[in-house]
């Protein structure tokens, strides 16, 4: 019997008598041979490879079935560090190279668009000898499997919070991209914890487009374990997908149970005796119903479930501190701290001259007050989308608080508000504090929920400043000046941090040690900054002659 005949263009079998393919309709080679995969290994690459004449080699960070990813040089760059993710076309049939090339680039354009702290960001893709290579921001950290592992398998609740709202704030945006980019492939081996606990996810999006290796722990729906059931259909993923495999890390991190060994299979936690808040047990079951209808509707609402679950981990003071503002020392000619008594002509030609410009528009106050809005906008936009290394933590009545540069920026928005008041009246501090800290809050997070009443905290501390000097006309006595901005940031820190009582239905409890810790730390970096911006005004406004 003559061997079957295989089509060049498709790849299918066809009779020997055949001189056209009856799936593609393209001629047939007489004599063709089944077309056999690519064989294309990754992860060959060898120190001090040069890709794109950019990029220097270093070392394989790690390798799986869907390529390899490289620790290398920007050279181009000052050498910073990048990872190189080379991407494999292992069994791949040489006519859906194109395809998957193709999808390849569009995957790429698309991850070079997102922006979010807790994903890396995506500096270039190319192909160079038959690969495909993407370049990403180097993440100095471990996979959350491998944290897992030296923590000897199981996590504190509080930590497993913690990240499971940092897992649901990415997941959220993911989702709500359009159109929506479904991870599909959660699981430990793809979330990396940096040092200082931050988390972000790797490895995802860009490889659905590519028949996996014989890696054995990934596959072309998912990850055994961790995907949903209806991943294994023939239905389409959707969000709540990914809610059901964020509900099986969540278990695995609070029970030490691995569920690659049983799908599917996920007895209530209190059940077998693990001490979990009531409520987070109910929300992880739910999480991983069978029928997806049943799960949580997205991302946000598992987000705010987990925010609201009573424990001393639900809070994150980081996220509640309000966006900052920078320093702009405003061009007003400011006067002296302690006023010198005036002879009365002095005094009278003063009084005209106030009296001469009460009809005019003070140009100089609106443009300032101007920049100072815009400043404060922008500089929360970039702080909303930025990241910022912990410095060190602390915990005060079973609440973690963390320092970092977040807090300075956020003492700093307090010093420009409590300025601008203080100098120019409660009007100016109200909308220097209030307008960019809003507008800036809004054009990251239109599309969710954020902490406007730590937005409103600036605004007030600016407003009640000016309206407690407002008789001092702007030139207080340094003591008198301390002790109305401490009074000022405590009346808006005090709203802040009660107003999410019923925002983010926090305790009492938790809402006064926050309201505590907050104020203190504001008041001693509110002294220490304002003093130094108010003699640096007074003594600008010295040396060029201005009372």
């Amino acid at each position: 019997m003559s061997s079957l005949i295989f089509c060049d263009t498709c790849g299918a079998a066809n009779q020997p008598n055949q001189t056209y393919c009856f799936s593609c309709g393209r001629a047939l080679t007489a004599g063709a041979q089944k077309p056999t995969p690519v064989s294309a290994p990754t992860g060959m690459l060898a120190a001090n490879t040069l890709l794109k004449q950019r990029y220097r080699i270093l070392h394989t960070a790690g390798k799986g079935g869907m390529g390899a990813v490289y620790e290398a040089e920007d050279t181009q760059l000052g050498n910073r560090l990048v990872a190189v993710k080379e991407m494999s076309q292992q069994n791949l049939m040489p006519n859906e190279v194109p395809d998957a090339a193709e999808n390849f680039k569009r995957e790429a354009y698309i991850l070079a668009r997102l922006q979010h702290p807790n994903l890396p960001s995506i500096h270039d893709y190319f192909t160079e000898a038959g690969r495909w290579y993407l370049v990403m921001s180097f993440i100095q950290g471990e996979t959350l499997q491998k944290y897992l592992a030296q923590q000897g398998g199981k996590l504190p609740v509080a930590e497993v919070l913690q990240i499971g709202i940092e897992l649901c704030a990415v997941l959220d945006y993911l989702h709500a991209q359009k159109p929506p980019i479904i991870f599909r492939d959660l699981k430990p081996t793809n979330i990396m914890r940096t040092p200082d606990g931050h988390i972000y996810l790797i490895d995802f999006g860009i490889a659905r487009h590519f028949k996996p290796g014989q890696a054995k722990d990934t596959a072309i729906f998912g990850s055994k374990g961790y995907a949903a059931p209806e991943q294994y259909g023939r239905s389409q993923t959707t969000p709540r997908s990914d809610i059901y495999s964020l509900g099986a890390i969540l278990y695995q991190l609070l029970s030490g149970r691995n569920p690659t060994q049983t799908p599917f299979r996920f007895p209530s936690l209190r059940s077998q005796g693990i001490t979990v808040p009531a409520e987070l047990d109910t929300l992880i079951m739910g999480m991983l119903d069978m029928n997806e209808n049943h799960r949580p509707q997205s991302m946000h609402a598992v987000k705010e479930a987990l925010q609201r679950i009573t424990s001393p981990a639900a809070v994150t003071p980081t996220t509640m501190v309000p966006p900052p503002a920078a320093i702009h020392p405003p061009a007003s000619p400011p006067k002296p701290i302690l006023a010198p008594t005036q002879p009365a002509p002095a005094q009278a030609a003063a009084a005209n001259a106030n009296n001469n410009n009460r009809g005019k528009i003070n140009w100089e106050l609106i443009r300032f007050t101007v920049l100072g809005i815009i400043l404060c906008g922008i500089i929360t936009f970039w702080l909303d989308r930025g990241t910022f290394p912990t410095w060190f933590r602390f915990v005060v009545g079973n609440v973690p608080f963390r320092v970092s540069l977040f807090l300075v920026l956020d003492i700093v928005t307090l010093v420009i508000a409590l300025f601008c008041g203080a100098k120019f009246g409660p009007w100016v501090g109200l909308l220097v504090g209030g307008v960019g800290t809003l507008v800036g809050d809004y054009l990251v997070f239109s599309s969710s929920k954020f902490g406007w009443n730590w937005d409103v905290r600036v605004a007030l501390a600016g407003f009640i400043i000016g309206l407690l000097l407002r008789k001092a006309h702007a030139q207080p006595a340094r003591l008198r000046l301390n002790a109305m901005s401490a009074l000022a940031v405590t009346i808006g820190t005090a709203f802040a941090s009660y107003a999410d009582l019923w925002l983010r239905n926090e305790t009492f409890a938790i809402a006064t040690n926050i309201f505590i810790v907050y104020t203190a730390m504001s008041i001693v970096g509110c002294w220490i900054l304002l003093s130094f911006l108010w003699t640096l005004s007074t003594t600008t406004a010295k040396s060029k002659g201005k009372p």
